[in-house]
């Protein structure tokens, strides 16, 4: 009781020592004591340890019931550790095995197959947002509070997994830039915790909440919703929610134009880095260095970050990704204008519509005075640019087309752009632009 108490408060650091503790001290109590044990070591990000304990419960136990529940926590594991494939099949191998056991269960025990069958789609619409499958993430997470609403008697923690699955709904509608259903799914939750209030969970949400904000543009919300996220995060000494916590302050004061504190935030980032499993948020942590070096033109630190992403990447082809768009844009900034079309000709194999690595290669044929290819890319730039759902990344875009035009020595196009979209920028605080405009304004 001690231990789910320290659990739903979120104070990872308190119920470590007691969780392990117990699977010393009762190694043959069943499934729950190494349940709870994956469980924390998942909340925290140490996945390594989640499969490396629950494989040894998994030897131990006898019960199928058991080792099916493990096997579904060492499934998330290996997803947010890099083994997809391998998760993807473990976790449907338990959906397999519990939606069988549907049949030959009494009715009075369903309540628990239901919450199984909740925790396994759960796993498999992260493993599907790992993959970029928004639409299969938001199916299998809509299918989890599915099965959780089937219960009928339904406990405190029953509303918040329900409301931890809308929380994931939302982030990937809003990984579709669907943000209207992605506030919708937020609201969702809210109403939930109401009902069953967890500081884990309204501090998860709270982070959600800004990165949406962040997202929109309305920077000033954002800054106050995710520090007091972080503020939560650290109190519970959650590393893995203070670094993408962190890694969104950072993207929030670089489009403030402080990089000083961009990187402040990123050092604690880095700092705990070491604390958690997720290749994505390491690399999101070294990409956003990398940014921030380049914008205030330590080219030298540039380079450190880019053989850090490449370290960090290794020879995986989910993650190069990272280290080309780094170099490419590098490349383009230091007028190694050939070295920056190779870097986004690779990118644009995998992603031939991605605006950004478009606009990175036309800024190389800009600069390369490969003047009717880089035109060219911008009929399809700008194409693309309005299909773009959120209002405030399509005013990004519109800037980089602007500063394209002006390379192509199209001044006129350029300043008209930048005129364009100027007093939506300052209103919103993202000096970042505000500042670069200036610049072309007073240097035309």
């Amino acid at each position: 009781k001690v231990y789910l108490a320290h659990w739903h408060t979120g104070k990872y650091e308190d119920f470590m020592p007691i969780g392990e503790k117990m699977l010393t001290m009762f190694p043959d109590l069943g499934g729950d004591v190494y349940a709870y044990i994956g469980s924390l070591y998942n909340a925290v990000g140490r996945y390594n340890a989640t499969i490396e304990v629950l494989k040894q419960g998994i030897n131990r136990l006898t019960s199928p019931l058991d080792i099916q529940r493990l096997k579904n926590l060492i499934a998330w594991a290996l997803a947010f550790n890099g083994d997809v494939q391998e998760a993807r099949s473990v976790v449907k191998d338990v959906i397999s095995f519990w939606e069988n056991e549907l049949e030959h269960t009494e009715n009075d025990k369903l309540d628990a197959i239901y919450n199984l069958l909740s925790d396994a789609y759960n796993t498999l619409g992260a493993i599907c947002s790992i993959e970029k499958q928004e639409k299969k993430a938001i199916e299998y997470n809509k299918k989890s509070n599915d099965y959780d609403e089937k219960k009928k008697h339904k406990t405190h923690i029953d509303y918040q997994n329900t409301a931890v699955g809308h929380i994931n709904i939302s982030l990937s509608y809003l990984d579709l830039r669907d943000t209207e259903n992605s506030f919708k799914h937020l609201e969702m939750a809210k109403s939930l915790l109401d009902k069953a209030p967890s500081s884990n969970v309204e501090s998860f949400l709270e982070q959600i909440s800004g990165t949406i904000y962040l997202r929109t543009g309305a920077l000033e919300e954002a800054e106050s919703v995710l520090k007091l996220s972080l503020k939560k995060h650290r109190a519970m000494k959650n590393y893995l929610r203070i670094v993408e916590t962190a890694i969104s302050l950072s993207d929030l004061y670089t489009l403030k134009r402080k990089i000083t504190i961009a990187l402040k935030y990123l050092n604690e980032a880095q700092s705990m880095a070491h604390e958690i499993g997720y290749k994505e948020d390491i690399l999101s942590m070294l990409s956003n260095r990398f940014r921030a070096h380049l914008l205030s033109g330590s080219f030298d630190e540039c380079k450190k970050d880019i053989e850090a992403l490449k370290k960090e990447a290794g020879n995986d082809k989910r993650y190069t990704h990272y280290v080309l768009e780094a170099e490419g844009m590098l490349s383009n900034e230091i007028g190694r204008y050939e070295d920056a079309i190779s870097f986004y000709k690779k990118l644009l194999e995998e992603e031939p519509d991605n605006i950004s690595y478009l606009i990175g290669l036309a800024k190389g044929y800009a600069g390369n005075k490969d003047i009717e290819k880089a035109k060219e890319l911008l009929q399809k730039i700008e194409k693309l640019n309005q299909e773009e759902k959120i209002p405030f990344q399509r005013m990004i875009n519109e800037f980089y087309i602007g500063e394209v035009y002006y390379m192509l020595g199209d001044k006129e196009k350029g300043i008209s752009i930048f005129k364009r979209i100027y007093p939506e920028f300052k209103k919103r605080g993202v000096h970042l632009y505000t500042y670069k405009i200036d610049q072309y304004l007073y240097s035309s």
